[in-house]
């Protein structure tokens, strides 16, 4: 199965995913998110200090070069990455996306209904991509620019975090669960009688 535009007989809805209407497991994330970007930083200042970033003994023109770069590419990567989720999204077989643009969360949906494997596929295939491209970005730009590449890696990372939980909560679920995301919240609808326990 690749995707339904419409729910087919038989299925009803077992879980559902909306961090906007549970603010609790919305912030659980957040602060999740929060400590992963940290602990990146702070594992790689051990090896190249953060100051090197602030620095403005290097300049004033590339002081301020780098500190744009660090945030047009943060503001880059976040709409690639979108992009390249709703391009997964018609891919497999979704007739319309939506995007929801935020300047910290942008997201994109759509109305299909994607079976397990290619909704997680949809949803950690951008992460994953980036992240080799951005781990070879931080391998071979020089030292002074290290800082601008990994910032957007700690970005793309600690971003992901409830993708993560996303895919963990998923991967729990029946085999035969059909997966509706707009974007904004995620329905999940199953054959199986059984309701899911939703976290709190």
């Amino acid at each position: 199965m690749r995707s339904e535009i419409r729910l087919p007989d038989g299925y009803h809805e077992i879980d559902r995913i909306d961090l906007q209407e549970n603010r609790r497991l919305g912030f659980r994330i957040g602060l999740a998110a929060v400590a992963l970007a940290v602990l990146m930083i702070a594992v790689a200042a051990v090896f190249v200090p953060l100051t090197e970033l602030f620095s403005p003994l290097v300049g004033i023109r590339l002081y301020i070069a780098r500190l744009l770069a660090l945030v047009l590419g943060a503001a880059a990567y976040a709409l690639l990455h979108e992009l390249m989720e709703g391009y997964l999204l018609r891919r497999f077989g979704s007739v319309k996306e939506t995007y929801h643009m935020s300047l910290l969360s942008p997201s994109v949906g759509s109305n299909a209904y994607f079976d397990k494997k290619r909704y997680l596929l949809i949803v950690l295939m951008p992460t994953v991509f980036w992240t080799v491209v951005l781990t070879a970005a931080c391998c071979f730009v020089p030292r002074s620019w290290f800082w601008v590449a990994y910032l957007i890696q700690v970005f793309n990372l600690s971003g992901a975090v409830g993708d993560f939980y996303l895919c963990f909560r998923l991967s729990r679920l029946p085999l035969d669960i059909l997966i509706q995301d707009s974007g904004t919240q995620v329905r999940v609808y199953s054959r199986t009688e059984k309701l899911e326990k939703r976290p709190k």
